[in-house]
């Protein structure tokens, strides 16, 4: 898969897992940023554990239920058309209907 090196200290899981049709925030696992088709959690999710630079579209919503490497909550950067947005850790949010362009995990933003 292309994608870029994780960040020191973050998640070094796959990157991409596959989509599932029926979704909600609590679905999302441990150690992963979770897109969402539908607002508030709901819709096809998708789990990343990694960097990548895979274009997820329509994503309405999103939780940062990551981790870094020794256990340590990680920002996320989203590359979008605006530019990134960062997501705290713990944080979900809705975002409207937007194309995730790459996740990036840092330590801070």
């Amino acid at each position: 898969m292309p994608g870029a090196a994780a960040a020191s200290g973050a998640p070094t899981q796959s990157a991409d897992t596959a989509a599932s049709s029926k979704a909600s925030w609590q679905s999302c696992p441990s150690g992963a940023v979770c897109l969402y088709t539908g607002s508030n959690g709901q819709g096809t999710r998708h789990v990343i554990y990694g960097a990548t630079d895979h274009n997820y579209k329509h994503i309405s919503s999103v939780w940062n239920h990551g981790t870094c490497g020794s256990g340590t909550p990680c920002w996320v950067i989203l590359g979008n058309a605006n530019g990134a947005s960062c997501v705290a850790p713990g944080k979900k949010q809705n975002r409207g209907d937007a194309t995730v362009y790459s996740v990036r995990w840092t330590q801070s933003c």
